[in-house]
């Protein structure tokens, strides 16, 4: 589905304007502090060319908010739009919300 969300710059971002004539790859994560998200954002970030020479551009989609993900883009140097979604309605649109962490959990 297609859908609205702020970027780490807080730019509204279109999903049907800003992936182009190609694919999109969605990727539902949390930017800090947890390491293998982290490891997996910079890992999109190395394989940009390849992305591109399939038409693929990606898209990070996290319930952070626009500040923690754009000081995590100066951090890394991330280039591609990490997409804020606060109350995790895009993510839950697409039956990705990860549904096994309980309620009582830090990480809820």
């Amino acid at each position: 589905p297609d859908f609205e969300l702020p970027d780490q710059f807080e730019n509204v971002v279109r999903l049907s304007e800003a992936r182009g004539p190609g694919k999109a790859l969605i990727l539902s994560i949390e930017a800090p502090p947890v390491g293998f998200c982290k490891t997996q954002l910079v890992e999109l970030q190395r394989n940009l060319e390849t992305f591109a020479r399939h038409r693929i551009k990606p898209f990070a989609v996290s319930y952070d908010f626009p500040d923690v993900l754009r000081e995590f883009t100066r951090k890394h140097g991330i280039t591609y739009p990490l997409l804020s979604d606060v109350d995790s309605s895009v993510i839950r649109r697409f039956g990705i919300l990860n549904t096994h962490i309980p309620r009582d959990h830090e990480w809820y």
